[in-house]
C-alpha cells in the first residue's frame, strides 16, 4: 500500500509531483485531510513508528547565496541561491534518512550530504511505499518543471538528476 505523508509542505511544490501521485494510487479524503493535519507537524514530533517505515521520499533545502561545493565524486559543483529540490529513498527507515538531511552531518557519503551540510533543509515530503521505483519515476517528474544538477544523486540509475532548483531566491 499506499501513503502520502507531508510535513512543512512548501506552497511551490510542482503539482505534476501530486498528479503523479494522484493517477498512480486515487488518495483519498482522509489522506488529504491527513495532509493538512501534517502540513504544519514539526518534523521532530513525527511519530516513532517512522523509525520502520520504508519509502521515498523528496526533501527542500534553501541555500541563501551562490556558492561553490565541493560534491565528491562529482568534484565541485556551482549552486545558484534559491530553494532545491532531491529526491531520495529510503529502504530502512525513513527517520533516519530524513534526519540526517535535516543536520548537518559531519562524514559525508552520498551527494546530498554535501549540499545539506551546506543549506537549510526546510521541508520534505514522503511516500510510504516498499517499491523502490517511485525514486526514479518523482525525480523523473520534478525534472519536467525545474532546473537539474546534473549527474547529482543519481549514481545508481539512468536519471538525469534526483536535484533540482525549484525556486530562485528572488
Amino acid at each position: 500500500s499506499l501513503m502520502f505523508v507531508v510535513v512543512e509542505f512548501p506552497s511551490f511544490i510542482s503539482p505534476s509531483i501530486l498528479s503523479l501521485v494522484r493517477e498512480e494510487r486515487a488518495l483519498t479524503d482522509s489522506i488529504s485531510r491527513s495532509m493538512a493535519e501534517l502540513r504544519n507537524t514539526r518534523f521532530n514530533s513525527v511519530s516513532r513508528v517512522w523509525s520502520i517505515m520504508k519509502g521515498v521520499y523528496i526533501v527542500f533545502l534553501r541555500l541563501g547565496d551562490e556558492r561553490s561545493i565541493e560534491v565528491g565524486a562529482l568534484g565541485e559543483i556551482g549552486f545558484d541561491a534559491g530553494v532545491y529540490a532531491y529526491v531520495g529513498s529510503a529502504m530502512t527507515s525513513l527517520e533516519s534518512r530524513l534526519g540526517r538531511h535535516f543536520s548537518h552531518t559531519e562524514n559525508p557519503h552520498w551527494h546530498i550530504d554535501y549540499l545539506s551540510s551546506e543549506a537549510e533543509a526546510i521541508g520534505f515530503m514522503a511516500l510510504v511505499t516498499e517499491d523502490s521505483s517511485w525514486e526514479c519515476r518523482l525525480a523523473e517528474t520534478i525534472l519536467e518543471n525545474a532546473e537539474p544538477v546534473e549527474d547529482f544523486g543519481c549514481s545508481d540509475c539512468k536519471c538525469e538528476s534526483h536535484l533540482v532548483r525549484v525556486q530562485s531566491s528572488g
